[in-house]
């Protein structure tokens, strides 16, 4: 809960990276979604619903992970994660010195949104609001 701080409002989550063009290049015929992948042999991809194509290319859409190597794992690893518990994406709820910021996704540009989680942070850092985070 953020206290002495009324006009900020958050609206923060991760979400997938969708670039508006790909439903245009689908309806057009420029891009082909496919079921998974059951198998390769040389350019001959076959899928899980007994399809198959040849291919010059596979792109691996996976997602990401969050990595970071300069933290001992026993202290933060997210690398599997599905859900990375920080209030607002910011806070650490074991560690109140310690403050991410960026580790978020939004739909438009992120300095914007960087640029208030470090206003937030400074203004928790010069006491100008005070948050309580509830361990889970």
């Amino acid at each position: 809960m953020i206290t002495n701080c009324p006009s900020l409002i958050f609206h923060l989550q991760a979400h997938p990276t969708i670039n508006s063009e790909i439903f245009d290049k689908i309806r057009h015929g420029k891009i082909h979604p496919r079921p998974d992948i059951q198998s390769v042999s040389d350019q001959t991809v076959h899928f899980t619903d007994g399809s198959s194509s040849q291919y010059d290319v596979i792109i691996a859409a996976t997602g990401y992970k969050i990595s970071f190597p300069f933290f001992d794992p026993d202290f933060i690893n997210w690398k599997d994660a599905e859900q990375v518990s920080l209030y607002l994406r910011i806070f650490h709820p074991a560690h109140p010195s310690l403050f991410f910021i960026g580790l978020l996704q939004p739909q438009g540009c992120i300095w914007t949104l960087a640029e208030v989680q470090s206003k937030l942070i400074g203004q928790l850092l010069i006491r100008k609001i005070q948050i309580t985070i509830q361990l889970a």
